[in-house]
């Protein structure tokens, strides 16, 4: 089978926790099974050095100052350091994550500039909430244009990419590692979700929904694992409401350690509206818990609304689907036995597979 030495570049990867860290991880690993040389660009982070930081892949940390918000690097120093490191790679593939990541784009630009390697870049995000949106527009439409193949992890990612920068884009998903994965039996009743605690999530629209819920189900639970710059006002919007007992707020944790969270939860609810594909869905979906998430966005391609979970069009209907799951136990694990086969069409191989089927694609 041939073979490729890759470079992934991107700001966010491991041990750093969030979706397209987990992506990263997972793709990167079965990479290396598949007997291609990986080697990660990404900055420095204050838990890592460079070095082989996953068994065999080696990680290529830069210099640079760091926005804390974003978890992007501002520093012209990161970006010659990147060059730099193309320069003396011998890459066949240099593959940028995140149109947002000026490690991502640096890599591929140069790449493309000077010839060295194929490019190909996945966009993990949408970003009809950006504003000004002709900034977005304007300043990354050389780096989509100039890129050998687009990558995109929703049908809606693909969608925006087209109408945003005219560039056609491969649907390639993300995937879910089930030998994680746990079924629990949760005592009592809890409605989770996990996520990166920042506006666009829309994290506080479950705290908005909480006191109905509780009117009904006194003893419900909430749990809510992630960190960010919303967390203040979450807990604050909790504290308003005198519902502190009920709510548990978790900061982020290692990967493995979501599915405990996951296998003690009755439903999992997703509340962001501009979700690019929904990592967290499907880890959800392979515990076999009944997801809610909000309709329109990436998670409309893995949720048939109805069958493994629903799609809410509006804060009434996120709060009216999630009791219809509270209220009916049978509906819960028949929803949660249905996106557990979902899940299983979503494994990191197969994702794996379908992205070197690109590489090979460009190199030709």
């Amino acid at each position: 089978m041939e073979t490729f030495k890759i470079a992934l570049a991107c700001d966010w990867c491991p041990p750093d926790v969030g979706g397209v860290e987990t992506h990263i991880r997972y793709f990167s690993e079965n990479l290396v099974q598949r007997g291609h040389e990986v080697e990660i660009i990404t900055h420095k982070n204050m838990n890592s050095t460079a070095g082989k930081e996953d068994g065999s892949i080696l990680y290529h940390r830069v210099r640079g100052f760091v926005l804390n918000r974003q978890g992007v690097t501002v520093d012209p120093r990161a970006i010659w350091e990147v060059r730099e490191i193309l320069k003396k790679g011998g890459y066949d593939i240099v593959h940028g994550h995140g149109v947002t990541s000026p490690i991502s784009a640096a890599a591929c630009l140069y790449a493309k500039k000077n010839g060295g390697a194929a490019t190909v870049l996945t966009n993990h995000s949408l970003l009809r909430s950006f504003k000004p949106n002709f900034v977005a527009k304007t300043v990354l439409k050389p780096l989509l244009s100039s890129t050998d193949k687009v990558i995109a992890v929703s049908r809606s990612v693909a969608e925006e990419t087209e109408r945003m920068w005219g560039k056609d884009a491969v649907i390639i998903p993300n995937g879910v590692n089930l030998g994680e994965s746990m079924v629990g039996c949760p005592e009592g009743m809890t409605v989770t979700t996990i996520s990166r605690l920042v506006k666009k999530k829309n994290i506080i629209d479950l705290v908005k929904i909480s006191p109905l819920l509780l009117e009904e189900f006194p003893d419900l639970k909430f749990t809510i694992v992630g960190d960010g710059p919303e967390k203040k006002t979450i807990l604050r919007e909790i504290r308003a409401q005198g519902s502190e007992e009920r709510f548990n707020l978790v900061d982020s944790v290692p990967h493995e350690e979501v599915y405990r969270y996951l296998a003690e939860s009755s439903v999992f609810v997703l509340p962001s509206s501009d979700e690019a594909f929904g990592i967290s869905l499907l880890e959800a979906m392979a515990c076999s818990v009944p997801v809610v998430a909000k309709n329109g966005s990436g998670a409309s391609d893995i949720v048939a609304h109805g069958e493994n979970g629903y799609l809410a069009d509006d804060l009434d209907e996120l709060k009216r689907f999630t009791r219809e799951l509270l209220q009916d136990p049978l509906k819960r694990k028949a929803m949660g036995c249905r996106g557990r086969r979902t899940a299983e069409r979503f494994d990191w191989a197969s994702v794996s597979d379908q992205v070197v089927d690109v590489y090979r694609d460009v190199l030709s």
